[in-house]
């Protein structure tokens, strides 16, 4: 993993959407990414990558995120698995790594 200097992807550098289209590419199947609160739409590109190559998503509930904005917009997309609360999301990843 690395860090890139590329440019900045909607105007943010780290980008989630850039992590999670890596991931995607990388790891396929077994993929699983996480929208936690944030403001704008970055990661719901990538929550689509990661469901295209067999992944899971996972997106922060409405009632538990600061700013709904980032979450909402990777539930939008039809591709989020499971929308959690903040204190289930840890949880869940447990059980899904350990199948």
């Amino acid at each position: 993993m690395s860090l890139s200097q590329a440019e900045k992807v909607r105007y943010v550098r780290p980008a989630g959407d850039v992590l999670f289209k890596s991931a995607a590419a990388s790891f396929q199947e077994q993929a699983i990414a996480v929208v936690l609160t944030g403001i704008d739409s970055d990661g719901a590109a990538g929550v689509q990558a990661i469901k295209n190559m067999g992944g899971i998503a996972i997106a922060q509930d409405k009632e538990t995120s600061d700013f709904f904005a980032m979450p909402e917009a990777a539930i939008k997309t039809g591709a989020v698995d499971f929308v959690l609360p903040l204190d289930a999301i840890a949880s869940t990843l447990i059980q899904l790594t350990n199948r």
